[in-house]
């Protein structure tokens, strides 16, 4: 019956009623007609014994099973899979193997170890004679293990440098290490692979060669006839053609797959801010170290970013030879695993770089796939090489021309792109082996297992985080910080979803993508190598090597958002409730994902011709204004910002003395001048543009509010009983506007004061001003909410007062300056959009619960609903 509920039934591992496991075995094998080892699996707990059942075969198949004596539960179909089990299963047979053949190596060694002994005290009383010491013997970056397929390089071990060095150094182990096993047939495959892998490559390159040469006997063709004798229109219109034909097919197939590679990095590579050697002098200390002791490159710079991943970087094949790269490091990484872990994904980033094989190897695997990517991505959005300049005329014409034949190549792509993992598939397998075993070099390969399981647990989270994030984003809101974000929610992964990550370990992963966590095979394959670790100690933290962590993470929060969004603390955000998420998803239809980020006028528009329009005609009206209103957002965002920033300078102004009026960068603070007269023009100058743009915006948010008067107007007395009371509380909500919008207006100069003013200029009895101003605003928020407690309920109250008494606005001393001042004005900077966000918070559940109404109403009578591709 479709749409029917369907359940599985899940085994515990334990019996009923203390029964024997062998008598349960022995009736389970007779009562389902298996063998012996199949009725084993029964006593795993976790394991699914019946999937896809209906509620009545539950109750059988339970009934049957209890009777039997074993205890099941039962759960929503797939929550459980057996193939978790089994790859468990699996894995730990093949350790029990290794380690049994282990111990008879182990065995073999300790017999050869009885016979050396035997030998010892001779050889001990030959060399019994008093000698000189010798001085301690340093091992050699040749004599560690380095992966197969790599040659170990000679790098200059540079003098310890103080306590910290000496500190770093300690976390490697140097005792020396086996020989690596097989290094010239790993080279010799690496070469042989590279061959196949540069098939797509040549190709293109052989058709720029042909079109060039092509060209060249084009353009020659005119000089020769001329010497010929023979020229004429003849040879300058086949010479035309020839060039025009050419032209075509390069900017058809060529001009995308080498721009692409010219725009990867700008467009592939995530918001990043580059690092000095004093934001992290531990960090730039331990990659030398690391350098030392691995033979790894050193980065040239090293960056970060607010994600999980790990990479290296270069600009163009030959920096990536030369391993000249730039280290990008995700701050969630560094947060969320431990020192140890993240300096194994540097490592595996940094190994693609060393070594002419490998180095050549990993950019033919990743490269062409890129290019590919980005140029079916350009076909497909119809960008040619005159799409900058295809406004209108010739060029028009000329654009719709490419645009159309482009679209005809993407099947080519597709397949140039199944011929690239075809020819390449061996040599990305083994260049992800060449990562995966310098990363096991680092770790060693026996904490490789845990490894791979919490770096796919981190790439999840921060998947997740982001997606919750740009959610907030289309409400003005984002997460204060978002690598703490990311760290907090893969720490708190419920069961379900660490099963699930466990069951995609067991699926094929995409070899021709570096930043790829390692699945269940690649794990075993490193399991194989037995590789033992560089690094006795990985329980230190990444975080420690900042100078100052938390600042650089507020940082890089803000990069990839809209200007305008409002910083939320991220318990708001990461532990939103469910109705927190429904009413998201009912105003992101309703509103067609342009949201207001404040109260909607309840009022209906002035114009009679508008009034006029009926329901359908109104969503129509919406529908082409669409666009217009995104850009009023944006817009009025932006004014916002500069409000704060105008306020701000306006108030370093007239605090700074008459001897230095310059120390303000009126740019900076958008002011006219340097006066406190030109800052209050552009003070004026601003609110009167944000008027116009309050007003651009109320008149079509009105119409928004006749649609839903429009759609309300059918519904039967419960629902317009229903609406009414929420419109009672959308009345109660809108007498908050003003107060709330000067929290909010206080929390956005708060943030601009901490971001923009170094905190020794900042003035106490500034300092003092604003604080007492938040506080003031938060109360009067209160307040506001508590006269109309009777409406909005005492919850909301009760939930401003903990913002009024918290210790951010109660604390009556203000520090002298310093990083201090910074951070208490952070704090109360953040405790006002906090206590905004909350405000907004519950006007959205009563707006969508108003719309939720609107919605249903205007489904059935099939109002065509406002939809728009451009924001769907």
């Amino acid at each position: 019956m479709p749409g029917q509920q369907k359940f599985q039934i899940v085994s515990t591992g334990k019996t009923l009623r203390a029964a024997p496991p062998q008598d349960v075995l022995r009736q389970a094998a007779r009562a389902f007609s298996v063998s012996a080892g199949q009725a084993r699996k029964l006593l795993l707990k976790g394991w699914v014994i019946k999937d896809e059942l209906t509620s009545g075969q539950v109750v059988q198949y339970r009934t049957q099973l209890q009777q039997i004596g074993l205890r099941v539960e039962v759960y929503p179909a797939g929550k459980f899979d057996n193939r978790v089990l089994l790859s468990r299963l699996e894995y730990a047979q093949r350790r029990r193997e290794r380690k049994l053949a282990g111990g008879v190596r182990s065995a073999q060694a300790a017999n050869a170890g009885e016979v050396t002994e035997a030998t010892a005290p001779r050889t001990v009383s030959q060399s019994s004679a008093p000698k000189a010491v010798a001085p301690a013997r340093v091992v050699s970056t040749s004599e560690a293990e380095v992966p197969p397929g790599t040659q170990p390089q000679s790098v200059p071990v540079k003098p310890n440098n103080g306590k910290a060095r000496q500190q770093l150094v300690s976390l490697f182990d140097d005792a020396g290490k086996p020989a690596p096993r097989n290094v010239a047939t790993e080279t010799l495959y690496l070469w042989f692979g590279i061959v196949f892998a540069a098939t797509v490559p040549m190709l293109f390159a052989l058709l720029a060669a042909v079109c060039l040469y092509q060209g060249g006997l084009a353009l020659w063709r005119i000089p020769a006839a001329i010497m010929a004798g023979e020229f004429g229109a003849g040879t300058v219109a086949g010479s035309g053609v020839a060039l025009l034909l050419l032209a075509l097919f390069a900017s058809l197939f060529l001009w995308p797959y080498y721009r692409s590679g010219r725009a990867l990095a700008s467009e592939h590579s995530p918001a990043t801010i580059p690092l000095k050697q004093s934001d992290a002098p531990g960090l730039f200390l331990l990659l030398e170290v690391l350098q030392e002791k691995t033979g790894l490159p050193l980065p040239r710079q090293v960056a970060v970013t607010p994600g999980a991943d790990i990479a290296a970087r270069s600009a163009g094949i030959r920096a990536h030879l030369r391993g000249e790269v730039t280290l990008t490091l995700g701050l969630a990484s560094a947060r969320g695993l431990s020192g140890g872990e993240s300096l194994a994904l540097i490592a595996r980033a940094l190994c693609f770089h060393r070594g002419l094989p490998l180095s050549l190897a990993s950019w033919l695997v990743t490269e062409p796939a890129r290019r590919l990517e980005s140029m079916q991505v350009v076909l497909e959005s119809e960008q040619t090489p005159v799409s900058d300049l295809a406004r209108n005329g010739p060029a028009k014409v000329l654009q719709t021309l490419l645009a159309s034949s482009g679209l005809a190549l993407i099947p080519i792509v597709e397949r140039l792109q199944a011929l690239h993992r075809l020819v390449s598939g061996r040599l990305a397998t083994r260049v992800q082996g060449q990562g995966d075993a310098w990363a096991a070099h680092i770790i060693g390969s026996d904490a490789f297992t845990a490894f791979a399981e919490r770096w796919h647990q981190l790439v999840h989270a921060d998947l997740v985080t982001g997606e919750i994030n740009r959610e907030a984003q289309l409400m003005g809101k984002r997460l204060q910080d978002y690598p703490a974000a990311v760290q907090w929610l893969f720490e708190n992964l419920d069961q379900s979803t660490r099963l699930g990550i466990e069951v995609a370990m067991g699926e094929e992963a995409d070899i021709w993508n570096p930043l790829e966590p390692a699945n269940n095979e690649r794990v075993f394959q490193v399991e194989e190598r037995e590789v033992s670790a560089v690094l006795a100690h990985q329980d230190f933290s990444l975080v420690k090597l900042f100078a100052d962590f938390a600042e650089l993470s507020a940082r890089i929060s803000k990069l990839g958002g809209e200007e305008g969004c409002r910083v939320v603390e991220n318990r708001l955000l990461m532990t939103a409730s469910e109705k927190s998420e429904q009413a998201q998803k009912v105003l992101a239809e309703y509103f067609n994902r342009a949201i207001p980020r404040d109260m909607l006028p309840l009022e209906g528009p002035k114009n009679e011709a508008l009034q006029r329009l009926d329901l359908q005609e109104t969503i129509d009206w919406l529908r082409e204004r669409l666009v217009e209103l995104q850009e009023l957002e944006q817009r009025r965002n932006s004014l916002l910002v500069q409000a704060a920033r105008i306020q701000l300078g306006t108030a370093l102004i007239r605090a700074s003395s008459n001897r230095e009026p310059a120390t303000v960068d009126a740019g900076k603070y958008h002011l006219s001048g340097f006066t406190p007269a030109a800052a209050d023009e552009s003070r004026r100058d601003n609110r009167a543009r944000m008027k116009e743009c309050m007003q651009q915006r109320e008149r079509v948010f009105s119409m928004f509010y006749q649609r839903i008067e429009k759609s309300l107007a059918g519904l039967g007395a419960g629902g317009q009983e229903k609406a009414r009371k929420l419109y009672r509380e959308l009345k109660a909500y809108k007498a908050l506007a003003d107060p709330l919008a000067a929290v909010e207006g206080c929390g956005d100069l708060l943030s601009e004061m901490v971001a923009e003013v170094p905190a020794e200029r900042v003035a106490p009895p500034l300092v003092q001003k604003y604080i007492n101003l938040a506080v003031a605003q938060v109360t009067k928020l209160r307040e506001a909410v508590a006269g109309h407690a009777e409406v909005l309920g005492d919850d909301l109250s009760e939930a401003l007062v903990a913002f009024v008494e918290s210790t951010a606005l109660s604390e009556s001393e203000i520090p002298e300056g310093g990083r201090e001042t910074a951070d208490r004005l952070q704090a109360v900077g953040l405790c006002c959009k906090s206590a905004g966000a909350v405000v907004l918070e519950r006007y959205h559940h009563t707006l969508a619960s108003l719309l939720r109404l609107c919605l249903e109403e205007e489904r059935r009578l099939n109002i065509r609903p406002l939809r728009l591709a451009a924001f769907a």
